[in-house]
């Protein structure tokens, strides 16, 4: 990354997933000097997320079901979160966010 300050944007499914399997990647990126955005539905993980210095940005996706309407309003959440936040880099994880955050990301531009 050429040692210039990046934002890294993780969307992640449940925010338990991503303390038990992405934190030390996030904590990693941070000691870097990166800026780490983590986008997840919050449950009891929020604390362990910003206590290693990353930004949370709640997202209600739900990993079971299709519900159109539900889905349509997740990504239009997605590329209004990419669009502020501006990410130089996603990891998607799981099938939806890989799929829902690919879209959204396209969109945003």
């Amino acid at each position: 990354m050429n040692g210039a300050r990046r934002t890294l944007l993780y969307l992640v499914s449940e925010d338990w997933y991503f303390v038990s399997h992405r934190l030390p990647l996030a904590r990693a990126a941070i000691e870097a000097g990166h800026r780490v955005v983590v986008a997840t539905r919050v449950g009891d993980h929020a604390g362990p997320i910003r206590e290693a210095g990353c930004e949370l940005a709640p997202m209600d996706l739900h990993r079971a079901g299709l519900n159109p309407v539900r889905d349509v309003a997740a990504i239009a959440r997605l590329v209004r979160l990419y669009r502020r936040v501006r990410p130089d880099l996603v990891h998607h994880v799981a099938l939806k966010p890989v799929v829902y955050g690919s879209l959204a990301a396209r969109l945003a531009g």
